[in-house]
């Protein structure tokens, strides 16, 4: 009997004990009074048990095995000899280890499969170990979160194809070091020799460095034209031999035009890439079912109603109503309610609070103020206040700008959070978001097909769905999955539509405004030759993100996925422009095929190699998370401050997607220039996969579980535009050969010109410096000036007839292939828009008439109250505030414990309580009145023999299966699916 069966046969018996505890005196929706010496679930801190990791030295992290060396020393340790200090730095190691980094449960002698299971953050009953960062297999980073697994995957596929196209792409570095494109002849007093780039830096060898550069009479050349391009060296004046004549020379690129077997080599690496991300794309949705079978989670069992009816505010009417549309048991139901006003004013009273609790700001109550009275209410805060005078002028200022102390400021603050608190809290709050968690998957995809609807019929309430399916009969309600418990935003889930596009707007509005600048800033260090132009953008490329970081905060998304996709937008934006675009638009046109350090190639080079170099090394070293464990956690006096310090270093998942993106982008917007590129990108990203697992399991904070939205924006938008940009980029490379604005005329240099001359660039006369010597035959070729920089002139698409017919550079060959990628990319652009981008919009247009609900991934038969380690909708402040652990925002009591994603062994949940910040008069009559001020959580737990039950059949279907797959020869990453609750067992064979 599948689990599903068991559940329908048993809902009889589960509605009467439901029933039995409706009809009990006990309300457990409403909050309990607290107060300092009893916890909200009435348990003091003497009846909790005490825990302890009890950690190994051999399985502890390299640096808190140094630390503990070297907390034997003073200057390392001033605190050691002070009681418990040692023992404070060490438990904040262990904070570091059990809480930040990620850890998995030991498995069992007889596992052969290799799977490994994730613990909860905090766990201690069970013995469990740090991921290894060697070890672990490549399937398994999907523990960290299908987005994550995703992003090491793709970085993983990307460093190889990138390498294969490099390997492809071998002949055209061949062409331009040992073939005819470029040839010039160094003369000896013995002999003359015929040299390509053999001379150039063994980094420059390879790419499309023109070494053949040779003046040639331009007949109608002045100085401002090669002023205003930006290159005054390129321009000479030279006296004539036969009479008083100014002659003009120009430097030209007598280097080989693009030839057709270029072409072809760079055609064959296009269609490579474009079939290896196609194949790639679909490996990884593919992937995606698979790390979403690997790990149930809660969205697997859940469905969200965005915009509930404001008074919709009872979980069992939730309960009931969606029970009848499943036909299936309903576990939990989570309502939402518009307070963020209260919730940021209870994180603020908090904060403060803590700071003042601290002994340096008691010390200063006594020593600034002269007050020694305890201060254990709001009266005797208040007492103070009226006892105790303000500052006043300079000491006002000071204090203000950081010089001095006020500490009764801080306490006037403190009054004025509390009296906020009482006003918020004595509201009725509007419900706006409904979270409800079904006990099977089956029920939570029957909700969700019976209730797929258009946009347009929820907005006019009008259906063709059953009466059952509308909530109170007559409300069509947009019922969606939900993303992961851990990413939901509880602040921003009241904001409304017009607040989100404000703040959207206002932060588009600072994010252009700040690339500008950075865009300013840099073109006018490259203008004025600066050497360290890779430096600047490499720092750039750490700056801007941070400072896009701060910016988003203006915005309101309902989850960390929407606001992963709105960082991932701005950054990329920002570093395609800044690695790529600006390097090209800032260095002169004629500059592009030189060797010097100033030119455009040389740049390419050293900003790939300050990405290969400094973004890895930054990650690694961590300096911030180095000063705060091993120079400010030795010197903190409690546990709370010290474990901050143990929190992790921030990162953000869309910031390390854009670091491969601006990779891939720099490679492929000048693969006909330094097609060593390709192999200097692949080993950038395996370089970056590396860190990057090694900062996951050993460096970063925890990241909260983001599906998948910025991988798809990846495949929807990135990849097309990468190949389309590989087309047009390379056809206006290939058009602008031999980039030196010279054409040459039918005309010869005649007499007038013949002879040998000693040339000045920039104007320089008589400077040896600017010195060049030329001899000109009469029967050389005249030129004149012609503008080649044909993107400049916004000509789209790039072909042969951008040519005007009295200027005319381009090689037979030459012309062929500009028309071949000009075409192909004016034809891709219309194949993305009116294909893939047409039926985008097409499917959005549907999507506003019928419902597109389709389930992804098989039923894997598990009941949600028979796992552990599994999370579920409970309001946490996780991202507004910056704790050790999340604030809970509502009444925790109702729930099995084990379904909080984290536990703190030392303070519990009610150390982080949300409702501490409340007074404990305010909490009473907010009880009598029944305010629903927080938000709601309620559990419906099986009765203890169904749970039995279940738990029985669930382990026989999982041995089952397993019998199954060992008997197909199924290989590792297929049996890792295969995951036995770790109490399920014990659960099932329980005496009752």
């Amino acid at each position: 009997m599948a689990p599903k069966q068991v559940t329908s046969s048993l809902m009889q018996d589960e509605h009467e004990h439901e029933q039995q505890q409706a009809n009990s005196n006990v309300n457990l929706t409403e909050p309990l009074i607290i107060n300092t010496n009893t916890s909200p679930n009435g348990i003091t801190e003497t009846e909790a048990p005490q825990p302890g990791y009890n950690d190994e030295i051999a399985d502890m992290t390299y640096s808190r095995r140094i630390a503990r060396s070297l907390s034997w020393f003073n200057w390392y340790h001033p605190r050691k000899y002070k009681e418990k200090a040692k023992s404070i730095l060490d438990d904040g190691w262990a904070y570091f280890e059990h809480i930040t980094l990620a850890r998995h449960f030991i498995p069992p002698e007889d596992r052969t499969d290799g799977a490994l299971d994730r613990a909860e953050p905090g766990e201690w009953q069970i013995p469990t170990k740090l991921y290894s960062v060697w070890s672990t297999p490549h399937h398994q980073l999907g523990d960290f979160g299908i987005g994550i697994g995703i992003y090491f995957d793709t970085t993983w596929w990307l460093a190889f194809i990138t390498f294969f196209a490099g390997c492809i792409s071998t002949y055209n570095c061949y062409y331009y070091y040992h073939g005819d494109y470029t040839t010039y002849t160094i003369q000896s007093e013995s002999e003359s020799t015929s040299s390509g780039q053999e001379d150039l830096e063994w980094f420059l060898k390879g790419s499309a460095v023109c070494t053949d550069q040779i003046w040639v009479p331009c007949i109608d050349c002045t100085k401002s034209q090669w002023d205003d391009d930006g290159a005054p060296d390129r321009y000479a004046e030279a006296e004539a031999v036969s009479s008083n004549q100014t002659l003009v020379f120009a430097l030209h690129n007598d280097c080989s035009a693009a030839e057709v077997a270029n072409g072809t080599i760079n055609l064959s690496t296009i269609a490579f890439l474009a079939i290896s991300l196609l194949f790639m794309s679909r490996h990884q949705r593919k992937t995606e079912v698979n790390f979403d079978e690997d790990e149930q989670t809660a969205q697997d069992y859940s469905i969200m109603v965005d915009g509930c009816p404001p008074d919709a505010l009872d979980p069992d009417e939730w309960k009931d109503f969606f029970t009848e549309v499943s036909e299936s048991k309903v576990t939990m139901v989570t309502i939402a309610v518009d307070n963020a006003p209260l919730l940021k004013a209870l994180v603020a009273h908090r904060k403060l609070r803590r700071k003042l609790q601290q002994p340096e700001y008691l010390k200063k109550l006594r020593v600034n103020l002269g007050w020694k009275k305890r201060l254990d209410n709001d009266a005797d805060v208040r007492e103070m206040l009226d006892r105790t005078e303000p500052l006043m002028g300079l000491d006002k200022f000071f204090a203000r700008i950081g010089l001095g102390d006020d500490i009764r400021s801080l306490y006037v603050e403190l009054i004025r959070l509390n009296d906020l608190i009482r006003d918020l809290a004595d509201q009725d709050y509007d419900a706006t978001d409904v979270f409800v968690t079904f006990e099977t998957e089956a029920g939570q995809r029957r909700a969700l097909q019976e209730m797929s609807v258009g946009q347009c019929e929820i907005f006019w309430n009008r259906s063709t769905i059953p009466r059952y399916c509308k909530f109170r009969g007559t409300t069509v309600l947009e019922v969606i999955e939900p993303t992961e418990p851990s990413t939901i935003r509880w602040f921003d889930l009241s904001v409304s539509n017009w607040d989100r596009i404000k703040g959207l707007i206002i932060s588009t509005i600072l994010s252009l405004v700040t690339i500008a600048g950075s865009v300013a800033f840099l073109m006018w260090r490259v203008n004025s030759g600066d050497s360290f132009i890779a430096l600047y953008i490499a720092a750039m490329n750490v700056v801007v993100p941070a400072i896009c970081k701060y910016i988003v905060k203006f915005e309101a998304h309902p989850d960390q996925g929407d606001r992963s996709m709105s960082l991932y937008f701005k950054i990329t934006i920002f570093r395609w422009i800044n690695t790529a675009v600006i390097i090209f638009l800032a260095t002169p046109f004629t500059h592009t095929l030189s060797s010097e350090k100033e030119d455009l190639i040389p740049h390419i080079y050293t900003i790939f190699l300050a990405e290969l170099i400094s973004a890895p090394l930054i990650a690694t070293i961590d300096i911030s998370g180095f000063f705060k464990k091993h120079v400010l956690a030795p010197r903190q006096s409690n546990q709370d401050d010290c474990n901050a310090c143990f929190r992790g270093a921030p990162w953000e998942l869309a910031e390390r997607y854009t670091t491969v993106t601006k990779l891939l982008f720099l490679c492929f917007f000048y693969a006909v220039l330094f097609p060593l590129g390709y192999f200097v990108c692949s080993a950038a990203l395996f370089l970056t996969y590396y860190v990057d697992k090694f900062c996951l399991m050993r460096v970063w904070e925890p990241a909260a579980h983001i599906g998948t939205k910025v991988a798809e924006m990846n495949r929807a938008l990135f990849f097309p535009l990468c190949i389309l940009a590989l087309f047009i980029v390379n056809s206006y490379h290939y058009a602008r050969f031999p980039y030196d604005n010279l054409c040459a005329t039918n005309q010869t240099a005649g007499l007038e010109y013949a002879g040998s001359y000693t040339i000045y660039t920039e104007g320089n006369v008589n400077d040896e410096y600017y010195a060049e010597y030329v001899t000109i035959y009469a029967n050389d070729t005249a030129y004149k000036y012609c503008d080649q920089d044909i993107l400049s002139a916004l000509k789209f698409p790039a072909t042969s007839k951008t040519q005007s017919d009295d200027a005319t550079w381009m090689t037979d060959d030459q012309e062929t292939l500009v028309d071949i990628f000009g075409w192909s990319g004016f034809g891709g652009v219309l194949a993305i828009l009116t294909l893939k981008y047409g039926v985008m919009t097409w499917s959005y247009l549907c999507s506003c008439f019928r419902g597109t609900y389709e389930p992804s991934g098989k039923d894997m038969k598990i009941n949600f109250s028979s796992l552990d380690g599994i999370s579920a909708y409970v309001p946490q402040i996780r991202y507004y505030a910056k704790e050790n652990f999340p604030l809970i925002a509502t009444n925790y009591e109702d729930i099995d414990l084990k379904f909080m994603d984290w536990e703190d062994p030392d303070g519990g949940y009610e150390k982080w309580d949300l409702r501490h910040e409340i007074p404990e008069d305010l909490m009473k009559r907010l009880k009598k009145k029944r305010r629903k001020y927080l938000s709601i959580v309620k559990h419906y737990p099986l009765m203890p023999s169904i749970q039995r039950i279940l738990d029985r059949e669930m382990v026989r279907l999982l041995e089952e299966r397993s019998d199954i797959v060992s008997r197909s020869g199924a290989s590792k990453s297929d049996s890792s699916t295969i995951k036995t609750p770790k109490s399920a067992r014990s659960r099932a064979y329980d005496s009752p």
